[in-house]
């Protein structure tokens, strides 16, 4: 298997193009104080159609990536802080938790991927904004924002994960790799 045929880098080429994407569109929403976010939707395919490794690996560097353009910085004295990896932490305990529970669901229907999508994407977004607001001052102004913000961001996912998982099916045809193949069980 050639190098760029790897499951994992293909997970990870079309979350890189989805965040691209995504973040373009937050830069021009900026001036009507409204931003989007799509974490769940990024390891939501290769958690529920690949296998854990490829997809743990695939939300490690999606993880990583997020994280690197996440405007959280050192700690005083030069130290990582646990904010300059909490997209990385969050990604891969939602890809352990989606892939324990994908046995028990149809996980190869576009409805329920959408809805794992939109699971995932509230526990995500709702664990970074409880750990964001914890350091301002007055945290409970922040909820109304946050409730428009959410709301916005899985009406996103809602209309453009089924694009987005076409678009990772048919990048697995273009490549080689079966998805058949790939879905093994079980740690």
């Amino acid at each position: 298997m050639s190098f760029l045929r790897r499951p994992f880098l293909l997970a990870l080429g079309a979350g890189v193009l989805l965040w691209t994407l995504v973040s373009q569109l937050n830069h021009h929403l900026t001036p009507s104080y409204l931003s989007v976010f799509v974490g769940g939707l990024l390891i939501t395919f290769s958690s529920l159609r690949l296998a854990h490794r490829d997809g743990w690996r695939a939300a490690l560097l999606l993880g990583l990536w997020c994280d690197s353009a996440a405007p959280i910085h050192f700690n005083t004295n030069g130290q990582l802080s646990v904010y300059t990896v909490l997209h990385t932490a969050l990604f891969l305990v939602t890809h352990t938790l989606i892939f324990r529970f994908r046995a028990r669901i149809p996980h190869q229907e576009t409805f329920i991927a959408v809805v794992v999508a939109l699971i995932a994407n509230a526990i995500i977004f709702t664990a970074l904004s409880l750990a964001y607001i914890v350091r301002n001052p007055v945290p409970l102004a922040a909820v109304p924002a946050l409730s428009v913000h959410l709301f916005f961001s899985e009406l996103l996912i809602a209309l453009i994960a089924p694009w987005f998982f076409a678009l990772q099916e048919r990048l697995f045809e273009f490549a080689g790799v079966g998805l058949r193949r790939e879905q093994r069980g079980l740690l």
